[in-house]
């Protein structure tokens, strides 16, 4: 018998979460390394799960004829599984799982045992072969899904994905998050126009609403109509609009994304590329709406924004709202607390935190949309949200109204002795 010592690093090199490649580590994954004396037949020697650098290692006693090897990668865990889509695998090997292998190394060269390192292995979602870019796609998407999930995890236990989601890729459906699935879609040719981060992110987030609401199988089938229509029922608005947000400030968080802007009131009330609302009730069935309202919430400085009107931009033809530089020399102010962070938002899906909501954030009416949704925040996060700043807040977004957020702040005042 001898000691086989066997070690590696798994990475990928990815386009999707950042505007310039980058090489990250694939951890968590599972490595299911085989051997052949022969080349031709081959034996699992053991599965073991990468670190959080992607290295993995096994230690094994086997007779001591030399071998070839094989390495195949697995992206499955419990709380995730990345996976292509039926038409694209192949037939599955006894216990392997549906997630279907991605065979990452073949080394025809016989080896002897002691230490055998066979280095860094990178993926990559750029390569010229269209099957290992592919490969490389999924293990970028893998990635991103993990590095989501564990961040959701390290600030709450509750936050984390309390079901396995899977992520299909290339998906020959429309690109979609449902039940606990999310579809990436691809054409017929290969190209990946909804390879992205905010599209994918958007769908991890979809998934994210439907394990922490309520009464999402009462209206979850009325998307077959489409969900991205200029007015939809206020829940229905809220799920879409709440994952766009979701998508754009997790870039913002964890990666290289920009502060998010809500709109200002001219471009939401034109029908020139916007959505064309002119009410309050027209704000809250807008998808786009429910982004921006979100936006807005967690903006650090609202003093800072001008709205505008209906009838006159802040903002020349800009969809955002324009930002006013602070005076040099400035008078303090008191404007209504606002002072939510996007963990905060999320945690207040958790039922049970306030007497007026006992459940998980509640979907299954449709006006339940993004109104209640501020009611619900600013009883559960009275301090940082109290009634009269959400009172404040749906004013200035009403499209109908020219009020300002400094309109609402006043100089702070001193004892003269």
């Amino acid at each position: 018998m001898a000691r086989w010592e066997l070690a590696g690093r798994l990475q990928v090199r990815e386009t999707l979460t950042e505007n310039t490649s980058q090489i990250r580590n694939l951890s968590g994954v599972n490595v299911k390394i085989s051997g052949s004396t022969t080349g031709s037949k081959w034996r699992e020697w053991k599965t073991v799960r990468t670190d959080e650098e992607g290295r993995f290692s096994l230690v094994m006693d086997k007779g001591q004829s030399r071998r070839r090897f094989k390495i195949k990668v697995f992206l499955e865990d419990q709380f995730l599984r990345v996976m292509r889509p039926r038409f694209l695998r192949v037939a599955r090997d006894q216990g392997e799982k549906e997630s279907a292998p991605i065979e990452v190394l073949r080394d025809e060269n016989k080896r002897s045992g002691n230490n055998i390192d066979f280095g860094v292995i990178i993926l990559d979602d750029q390569a010229v072969n269209n099957v290992e870019r592919r490969h490389g796609c999924r293990a970028a998407l893998w990635y991103t899904a993990k590095h989501i999930s564990d961040e959701l995890l390290s600030h709450d236990s509750w936050l984390g994905f309390d079901e396995q989601i899977t992520i299909v890729y290339p998906s020959v459906w429309m690109t979609s998050g449902m039940g606990n699935r999310a579809r990436i879609a691809s054409d017929r040719f290969g190209s990946t126009p909804s390879y992205n981060r905010t599209d994918v992110i958007h769908e991890i987030m979809h998934i994210w609403n439907y394990q922490h609401n309520s009464g999402t199988t009462d209206w979850v089938t009325s998307g077959w109509n489409g969900t991205h229509n200029r007015q939809e029922r206020p829940n229905i608005a809220f799920h879409e609009g709440f994952a766009q947000w979701a998508s754009l400030s997790l870039q913002h968080l964890l990666w290289s994304g920009g502060q998010m802007l809500p709109a200002n009131k001219f471009w939401v009330s034109s029908n020139n590329n916007g959505p064309e609302v002119m009410s309050l009730a027209e704000f809250e069935r807008s998808d786009f709406c429910v982004e921006s309202a979100l936006a807005f919430l967690m903006h650090p400085t609202p003093n800072l924004l001008t709205f505008g009107t209906a009838t006159a931009s802040s903002n020349g033809t800009a969809r955002n709202v324009a930002i006013t530089l602070a005076p040099a020399i400035s008078i303090a102010m008191i404007c209504p607390r606002q002072s939510l962070d996007f963990w905060e938002v999320l945690q207040s899906f958790r039922g049970g935190q306030h007497d007026n909501w006992p459940t998980d954030w509640d979907v299954g009416s449709g006006d339940f949309g993004l109104l209640r949704f501020l009611d619900r925040l600013s009883d559960i996060y009275p301090t940082q949200f109290p009634q009269e700043s959400k009172d404040t807040y749906i004013r200035v977004l009403d499209p109908t109204t020219e009020e300002e957020f400094i309109d609402n702040c006043s100089p702070a005042t001193r004892l003269i002795r």
